[in-house]
């Protein structure tokens, strides 16, 4: 092109500066050519693309136009014009040369980044994509492409080997670690995440010593955003989670139920021997009525066997408040239709201390919503204070403003 635009302006008469004449008309017609060829380019494909879009019949084609994928694709024909625009330049002009690779460069990296952006959104579309999210590994290879398209972009320009250059690049490695090590931890623990499937996308997680418990909603190469209830993102770095505890609630949400482990303190002066009125009165107690029957039976045979002298409240097996009371949290949560009840279902005392005698209720509730479980754990516990006392019972708490008030007066 550039030989036929010095001919066609020495037939016109143009015998002085020609040469650079011809460069500049070259340049001219360069770049109105590449204008045009991209936008006839791009309007083609990108019109068919969209016809076969129509319909919605064929995700992928709405989501690399949607990441613009064949606009990209069309800067393609840039290079092009301009390589077949300088290819007889004189050996002065040999910069051009340099100008179709960087730019071929460019254009591709920024193709290959759009391809691997629109194949990441075309596998979220399944539901693997939520037990093994390919997007750490996609971005693992981005930056290769990345590095690798550098070291050529910089080898063209210094006119070098790409190999010799990256040997020349060895000896900041150590530098670079030292520089990216919060980068590099990320990369590393992104990949552990994913390998070994610690995180899955829609995991409920919850770290208490950062005060983080959301919903997981992306996981990238070197990070983790967390939703929490309030609809506020947490970006949790990915090494973050390797290297310290957290909580993963994905076997709760898979079971579909909660756990309830609370404890409450019962006054230790409040346990006493239960009396034949106390008996008389349980018995009236739909939940403790075959208990109780059975109970009896349970200790009348034990203590005839072993002869017991039944004056001494010491002496042979008795019921006492407290085990009637445990015994009938036991029944109650059995009958609650709230909780489950193939699950671990028991009432426990723990180790006395000075503020009392600890219970603790441990079940699990038939759901995983927050707020109805709350509501269950609530009116559960609400019973139990409500009827601790009927068993002649008293809750610990420490002396209020109240109590030593009525104390002063």
């Amino acid at each position: 092109m550039y030989s036929y635009t010095v001919e066609l302006l020495q037939w016109f008469g143009f015998n002085n500066n020609t040469d650079t004449f011809a460069f500049m008309l070259c340049i001219f017609a360069g770049i109105l050519t590449c204008i045009a060829v991209r936008f006839i380019v791009r309007l083609i494909m990108v019109s068919f693309f969209n016809k076969l879009n129509e319909n919605k019949t064929i995700p992928w084609i709405g989501i690399l136009l949607k990441n613009k994928f064949f606009d990209k694709a069309s800067n393609l024909a840039i290079p092009v014009i301009i390589s077949i625009f300088s290819s007889d330049m004189a050996g002065e002009y040999i910069i051009w040369d340099i100008v179709v690779k960087l730019s071929l460069i460019i254009i591709v990296l920024y193709v290959l980044d759009s391809l691997i952006k629109s194949i990441n959104n075309i596998y979220e579309l399944r539901e693997i994509s939520k037990n093994i999210p390919l997007r750490g590994f996609l971005q693992v290879i981005e930056i290769i492409i990345f590095i690798t398209g550098g070291i050529i972009f910089i080898s063209v320009i210094l006119q070098m080997n790409p190999a010799a250059l990256l040997g020349s690049l060895g000896a900041m490695t150590a530098i670079t670690s030292i520089i990216f090590k919060d980068a590099l931890l990320g990369f590393v623990a992104g990949i552990q995440l994913t390998a070994i499937d610690m995180v899955r996308i829609d995991d409920v997680i919850e770290m208490p010593q950062h005060s983080i418990m959301g919903r997981v909603i992306e996981i990238s190469l070197t990070t983790v955003k967390v939703e929490d209830f309030d609809k506020n993102i947490v970006s949790v770095p990915a090494y973050t989670l390797v290297s310290e505890i957290f909580i993963n609630r994905r076997g709760m949400l898979k079971a579909g139920v909660r756990r309830i482990k609370r404890s409450f303190k019962i006054d230790a002066m409040s346990v006493c021997v239960c009396d034949g009125a106390m008996i008389d009165k349980f018995k009236k107690i739909t939940l403790l009525k075959d208990y109780i029957e059975n109970k009896l039976a349970d200790i009348q045979n034990h203590n005839n066997n072993l002869a017991c002298d039944l004056s001494e409240k010491t002496n042979g097996r008795r019921m006492t408040n407290i085990g009637v009371f445990r015994a009938y949290i036991t029944v109650y949560l059995k009958n609650h239709r709230k909780i489950n009840q193939e699950s671990t279902l028991m009432v426990r005392q723990l180790e006395a201390n000075d503020n009392g005698i600890p219970f603790e209720v441990y079940a699990f509730a038939n759901t995983t919503d927050w707020a109805e479980f709350e509501g269950i754990q609530s009116d559960i516990f609400d019973h139990i204070y409500a009827v601790i006392q009927e068993f002649g019972l008293v809750l610990y708490q420490n002396p209020s403003s109240s109590d030593i008030r009525k104390i002063a007066l």
